[in-house]
This record gives C-alpha cells, structure tokens and sequence, in this order.
C-alpha cells in the first residue's frame, strides 16, 4: 500500500516536532539572577548592583563598596518548573582605582532538562581614550566561568564560558551597555546573547531602561521602569518579564532600601493569564559594606532643606541690604539733584533778571540814538568888572563852506556840529554827508569828513 501525500506530510510535520523537542530539551534557559533585573525586564545598560555582573559585567566599574547578594527564583515553565538560587560577591581592587573585583555562582535546576552549576569570576575597569574623541571614561568588564551541566540519564558536561561588555555615561544622567554573554560551546546552553540597552534617570526617582536581545534562538525587545518614592527608601518596578519557552509575562516587582541592606521581590505574571504557564517569582538581598545608613539619608535630606533654606534667608537678607543701600543711594542723589535744581532755577532766575536789564538797556540806548538828547546850557559866568576899555577886534572872517576835518580820538557828531556850526543839534548834517563813514553813531578815526555849510531850522 502506497503512502498518500497527506500521510507523508504527517509524519514528516510529527518528526520534525520529537527532533525540535530533543533538541530543545537538552537546552537550559537563559535564567539569570536577581528580583530587580526580574522585574525591570532591561539591565544591559543599569546594571549597577552586584547582580550586573550576569548581565553588563562592565557595570560595576568603579564601585565604591564591597557587596554580596543572595537569590532565590521559580519559574513555571511549559516544560517544566525551574528553580535556581545564586550569590555574588564584589569589592574595589585595591591595588586599582576604579577597577572591581568579583566571584558568583548560580545553580539551577529544571525537571526534565537537568542541572547546570556556574562559578564566575569577575574584572572590570573604567578605560579613559582621549585621543580617541572619546570625552568621558567608560566602563568595560568581563567574566569567565567555569560552567557544569548535568542532563538527565547523561554524563556531566564541564567547560568555560566568557562574558563581556562595555558601558558609557551620557550626558543627562544616561546611560548606554552593550555585552556579550555565555560565549561557549557545546554546552547545552543558550550561546550566545548580545544586549544592547540604553537608561535614563530623572531626578534620580524615575528610571526608564530598554534592552535589545539577540542570540540565535530569539529576537527580544524589553522595556522597563523603576520609580523611587519615600526618600528612595522603596522602590516600584515593572517591565517584561522573562520569556520561558515561548510563554510571555509582565515583570513587577518592588524593592525597599534599608542601606546597606536591600531587599527585592518580582513576579512574573503571564500575559496568557493568572493560571498559565509562564508565571515566576524571585526574592533577592544585597548587604552594601561601609554603605551610609539609611536614616542617614532622611537626615541628610532634612539637613540639606535646612541648609538650602537657610542659604535662601541668607539671600534674601543680602537683597534686603542691597535694596535699602540702593534707596539710601537714590535719596541721597536724589537730595543731590534737587539741590542742583534748585541752584540751577537760582541762576535760571539771575539769567532772566540779567537779561530783563539789557534789554531795558538796549532799548533805552535804542531810544537815545533816535531821540539824541541837547547839551545842557554852559553855565554863564558872572560879568567881569569892567576895564578901559580896549580896542576893538578885527572880526574873524567867516569860514568857507564845505570845509574839511580829520577824525582824531574823541570825536562826536554832536561835538563837531558844535565846533563849527555853533550847534550840536545839526549833528545829522555831518552824518548825512558822510554816511560811509560812521560807524556805530562815531566817526571812523583817521578819516577826513565833509562839513557842509549848516542849514538852519
């Protein structure tokens, strides 16, 4: 009997599924540690707490304190529940400034998959490249683990794995990661993952993260927030959650700050709903050594609103003192400027006055040069006793007219009508025949003046 077409689809369809499923059932997923990357869902680029050292080992460059972490985590997968506990370890290198140092180990384990076991050791450092264009130091780092597998019915599997990544700093309080992770073969487990991620925080309260995430298997994008409230004391997060042989979920998660003591709960609610597969929960503790107390950070704040207010008041006095030394200023120019303007109305007045006279001057001398005044009558002196008597002159001829005359200093029109008509009143005949040569009511001196005969009124 022939197969039919329809058969042979079938059992190819039902043999690449038993084929797909062996393959994937020697596979172990790629769970990594810690409740706040559970919940935020994108870690590349924060990766701040000893927990970055499995996901951006470039994020603990330049950490000020040592700190150790302990995890604890389920997961609820389509294949088979999966529990793992891990703990890390990490410490400035003494002997490096702004490098860290650090161990890890995580175990886990999944029903019909088996069990995997890594101990990682850890370096990182901040790398500064100037002639590179490169403004700011940033931050690389790598781990290498020893990796063991168990699969079930199988012999165990040892061998290394490498991580590695890089993080810059941005301006504005961002952030940019990139790593490579789980660099191994032949292993049963995921090879590689490289993330790309970016963060930003405001105010330091509200952090927004995304991640990138590539290996062969999928192609995942994450996005994440954490908002810090009461001091930063607790802290709210959600994102997306970890993706379990192909069940998808929510992250959130909160986490409270009793520095050096931090505490972090998530939870993996499936998008598929509450009693899907998919669902996870994860509990973490970090102890910070030489971390500042928490309450310190309630006093601190409350010392550093009284010093601000404080400043302000200090402030606000220095204006106070600068505004009544500006007003006394302004009064005193201002005192100043009404004496001025009192001073300059005084000789605006003294100006007037000054000027009212010259014009009565002017206009009394304007007068007098049209309405000449006569001389006063020469006083006439008391007669003589008379004497024997003399002989009589001989009369002086009389003068011929026009005659001639050369100014010399002293000379008036009036006073030479005088001269020789015998009266200043005819001054104007002097003037009338030599107009040319007046000026100002005198005769020019040196000049020679036509007397004409007089004409009598």
């Amino acid at each position: 009997m022939r197969p039919t077409p329809a058969s042979v689809k079938l059992t190819l369809s039902a043999a690449l599924a038993v084929l797909a499923a062996a393959a994937r059932a020697g596979e172990f997923p790629d769970i990594l540690p810690g409740a706040r990357p559970a919940a935020i869902g994108a870690y590349t680029a924060l990766s701040d707490d000893v927990w970055g050292l499995y996901f951006n080992p470039a994020g603990l460059n330049k950490s000020p304190f040592p700190q150790m972490g302990l995890a604890l985590g389920r997961h609820l997968s389509p294949r088979g529940a999966v529990a793992y506990h891990g703990w890390a370890y990490t410490r400035p290198f003494p002997v490096r400034p702004g490098a860290t140092v650090g161990a890890g180990f995580l175990g886990m384990e999944q029903s019909g998959v088996g069990d995997k076991n890594e101990l990682l050791l850890h370096y990182s450092d901040a790398l500064a490249l100037p002639q590179f264009y490169i403004p700011r130091p940033f931050g690389v780092g790598g781990n290498l683990k020893i990796v063991q597998v168990k699969p079930p019915g199988k012999p165990n599997k040892l061998g290394l794995s490498l991580d590695g990544g890089a993080l810059f700093e941005t301006p504005g309080n961002g952030r940019v990661g990139a790593s490579v992770t789980d660099l191994n073969t032949g292993l049963g487990v995921p090879s590689p993952t490289l993330s790309l991620g970016g963060a930003w925080t405001w105010d330091r309260r509200v952090t927004l993260a995304a991640d990138l995430k590539l290996n062969p298997a999928r192609t995942e994008f994450n996005p994440g927030l954490e908002w810090a409230v009461f001091q930063r004391l607790l802290k709210l997060r959600v994102g997306k959650g970890q993706r379990l042989d192909g069940a998808g979920a929510i992250g959130l998660g909160f986490g409270a700050d009793f520095s050096p003591l931090s505490i972090d709960l998530a939870l993996n609610v499936p998008t598929a709903g509450w009693n899907a597969a998919g669902a996870a929960y994860v509990v973490s503790a970090q102890w910070r050594f030489g971390a500042p107390s928490f309450h310190g950070r309630f006093v601190g704040t409350a010392a550093a609103r009284a010093e601000d207010l404080r400043s302000e008041i200090l402030e606000l006095e220095r204006r106070q003192k600068d505004a009544a030394a500006r007003a006394r200023a302004a009064d005193a120019d201002n005192q100043s400027i009404s004496g001025q303007v009192q001073a300059e109305e005084e000789r605006l007045r003294s100006l007037q006055e000054e000027s009212r006279q010259l014009e009565t001057e002017i206009e009394r001398r304007r007068y007098d040069l049209g309405h000449p005044r006569p001389e006063a009558a020469k006083p006439v002196p008391a007669p003589a006793p008379k004497a024997a008597p003399a002989p009589k002159p001989r009369p002086a001829a009389a003068p011929v007219f026009p005659l001639r005359h050369r100014v010399v200093p002293g000379d008036s029109l009036r006073r030479l009508a005088d001269r020789y008509y015998g009266d200043p009143s005819l001054w104007e005949q002097v003037y009338d025949a030599n107009p040319d040569k007046v000026e100002r009511g005198l005769p020019v001196e040196g000049e020679t003046l036509l007397i004409p005969a007089p004409r009598r009124r």
